[in-house]
């Protein structure tokens, strides 16, 4: 018995169809693959803006950074002024204070007196509290201050010299001593901007005695 010739026709046209299928299957893809893609202009307002944003903060960081720096710095230079400052002006009052002290005393000879005398003034650690005023102190301060330093030595050679502490001679140069101080603690108060005092600190009346007549 023949075979039909009918069901090998099917099959030779389902093979035509997936043989076109295949073609076609594979002519997209290939199409696909070199197609040229689609250029889009990139947004950079986005990371610009973080970037600003973040510079923006670096920048107000330093800022309050370097504000808060200088603010402690300056207190820290004025608290060390102040030391300074009162560190002077004390010792200033303890070497007066020291060589009255000892020119009140009794001694067996002159020679006595005038050692204790320019001893108490050298043991008050005045010369050194002078240097370090003048490494720390502006110039006015220095100046002022010095000039008290020399107001205060010129007592020590009056009383070391044998005068008393109620001859007019050493009255004179300790009206002097009082001016100084003020005008150095004057000085002072300007430079830690503090204002300044209304009233004498040093004595009653900061004047020279008037002069006994022989």
């Amino acid at each position: 018995m023949e075979r039909s010739p009918l069901p090998q026709f099917i099959e030779d046209a389902k093979d035509g169809v997936r043989c076109s299928d295949s073609r076609v299957l594979r002519r997209a893809t290939l199409g696909a693959r070199h197609a040229p893609l689609e250029s889009r202009p990139m947004d950079w307002a986005a990371p610009l803006s973080a970037i600003a944003g973040a510079l923006a903060g670096i920048v107000a960081t330093y800022v309050v950074d370097r504000g808060r720096w200088k603010q402690t710095r300056e207190a820290e230079s004025n608290q060390i002024l102040r030391e300074t400052f009162v560190a002077y002006l004390s010792h200033l009052a303890r070497a007066v204070e020291n060589m009255r002290y000892a020119a009140e005393a009794a001694y067996d000879t002159p020679e006595e007196r005038r050692r204790a005398i320019r001893g108490a003034f050298s043991e008050t650690g005045l010369f050194e509290q002078r240097y370090g005023l003048t490494m720390l102190a502006p110039p006015a301060v220095v100046e002022a201050g010095v000039d008290a330093f020399r107001r205060v030595r010129d007592l020590r050679d009056l009383l070391a010299d044998g005068a008393q502490v109620s001859d007019g001679a050493f009255q004179t140069a300790q009206h002097r001593y009082f001016r100084s101080v003020i005008a150095t603690s004057d000085a002072m108060r300007e430079e830690l901007r503090i204002p300044a005092l209304g009233f004498t600190p040093l004595g009653e009346e900061v004047t020279e005695p008037p002069t006994q007549r022989s």
